[in-house]
């Protein structure tokens, strides 16, 4: 797992020094905001090389999951607890905290990415129902403490009080 260095810019060296040993990258971005300029991949190293984790298709072959995560900070966050977190849960069977709730906050994504905000949840009643920003906003680091999920607005989506939507819990 890397951070950084990984968009398409003068000095993003990451992307060209994995290939060049042999990674294969499946994922090169993701049309969203944050951590649109993700990149996750597998490296199947050669015999003499470190232990490899993973199995390949049909348990045959070895190989080492890489990810290289957006170096802005609650970019690199964020892609951990979606794609990371995700990685894991599928080679360990931990669970994934996916589900739904009612929304407490218009939300308007004008844009073509698909767009996550920190949200807070809470009970009403029976129903669970969340509070989100309006974006989120990757000089403002300290939101995170404030809330416990992300909520995905998908791209050119307007979100209505009362409408169920998907969150991600943290």
């Amino acid at each position: 797992i890397t951070t950084g260095g990984v968009s398409m810019g003068k000095f993003d060296f990451v992307y060209d020094a994995f290939t060049s040993i042999g990674v294969k990258f499946f994922i090169n971005k993701i049309s969203q905001k944050p951590g649109k300029p993700i990149r996750i991949g597998k490296w199947a190293m050669g015999k003499g090389q470190k232990e490899q984790i993973g199995k390949g298709q049909n348990g045959k072959g070895k190989f080492t999951i890489v990810c290289a995560l957006p170096g802005n900070p609650v970019s690199s966050v964020f892609c951990t607890d979606l794609y990371v977190k995700y990685i894991l849960s599928l080679l360990t069977g931990m669970a994934v905290n996916i589900s739904s709730a009612i929304s407490e906050t218009e939300v308007i994504n004008n844009s073509s990415l698909d767009m996550f905000c920190l949200g807070k949840t809470f009970q009403d009643g029976t129903q669970i129902k969340v509070e989100s920003e309006k974006e989120i906003q990757s000089h403002l680091f300290h939101k995170y403490f404030e809330k416990n999920c992300y909520v995905k607005i998908p791209s050119h989506t307007i979100i209505k009080s009362g409408d169920e939507i998907n969150i991600i819990k943290f």
